[in-house]
């Protein structure tokens, strides 16, 4: 058996929270996928490699997604679908991607009607379609099925364009019965 190798590096911002959930992180690597892992402490990388126990052909393609959904923000309850299903992938775009011209106060506006008023858009944007958001500055992280991705995707994209989020919601909510 080829044994394969494989890291992530930890960025600054993520470091605590990776001391916090380490022993969960490294639990469902060994214990769901059959890796080996460790964390270099000079590096501030996550290494993780195969052993005689390994089953899955794509385990290693597995964790490296589970630990990069953990690295963009997503909490360790989401990252786990990464371990479980197939069709789960992160996307990731910046606000300018939606409107280029946006620049100092109008893009904090269009980062600020994407979340809502204590998150609540962007909490009714991750009901209706499924999928798990995080806005970390300029950047847009959204984990799910590729169908439901664009969908959330296009939502954020006509609230950064300036489209009203009663309109939104509604379409949402129009999906959501679809799907159902």
């Amino acid at each position: 058996m080829v044994v394969s190798e494989d890291s992530v590096i930890v960025p600054l911002s993520r470091r605590t929270a990776l001391k916090r959930d380490w022993d969960e992180i490294c639990s469902s690597l060994v214990n769901r996928l059959s890796l080996d892992c460790m964390y270099n402490t000079k590096e501030h990388k996550i290494h993780f490699r195969t052993n005689k126990e390994t089953e899955e052909t794509n385990a290693m393609q597995k964790a490296r997604n589970y630990i990069d959904a953990y690295m963009r923000g997503f909490r360790l309850v989401d990252c786990v679908a990464f371990l479980r299903l197939d069709n789960i992938i992160v996307e990731s775009f910046n606000v300018n991607d939606a409107k280029a011209v946006l620049k100092g106060a109008n893009q904090s506006r269009a980062i600020g009607r994407i979340c809502g008023v204590n998150g609540d858009i962007k909490n009714q944007i991750m009901d209706c379609t499924r999928t798990r958001i995080v806005v970390a500055g300029k950047k847009i992280h959204i984990l799910g099925t590729p169908a439901n991705n664009a969908v959330a995707r296009r939502a954020m994209s006509q609230l950064i364009i300036g489209t009203k989020p009663g309109k939104i919601i509604t379409n949402l909510q129009t999906y959501k019965e679809r799907q159902m």
